[in-house]
């Protein structure tokens, strides 16, 4: 793993996840593990088809993240409560980005065939949505 940034008091980390290959193709598990996923999952949700020029997320949560681009791209941007931003691109289907708990992200310049997938470490209903404004409140 791969300690990217320090934003809002937690680690984001960029972590490549290690793929399986054959002659049969290609094996890519997701699992929570020391190199692999950083938390347990309760709950995973897909972004596809979004219109071009639009973004989506625009708000922290109380639950850890993990977001890979199954598919095309995405920019994510994330702010912390000081104004400090960092961005990656996600394109590849073996790398993902782990965010934590409280940490305001924006993922916009979605490609035209983007597939993201977003696991939680929370149930939708356990999950809590803050804006940047809400954070600075803290």
């Amino acid at each position: 793993m791969k300690r990217i940034s320090r934003l809002n008091k937690s680690v984001i980390e960029h972590i490549k996840l290690e793929v399986h290959s054959d002659k049969r193709g290609k094996l890519l598990s997701i699992e929570q593990t020391d190199t692999g996923l950083p938390f347990s999952p309760k709950r995973s949700f897909y972004l596809y088809d979004v219109p071009a020029g639009s973004t989506r997320a625009g708000h922290a949560v109380n639950c850890d993240q993990f977001l890979i681009a199954l598919r095309g791209s995405v920019h994510v941007e994330l702010q912390a409560v000081d104004g400090a931003k960092k961005s990656w691109e996600l394109s590849k289907i073996n790398e993902g980005l782990f965010v934590p708990a409280m940490n305001h992200i924006t993922l916009k310049g979605f490609s035209d065939d983007a597939l993201i997938v977003i696991y939680a470490s929370k149930a939708y209903a356990d999950t809590k949505y803050f804006s940047l404004e809400d954070l600075k409140k803290e």
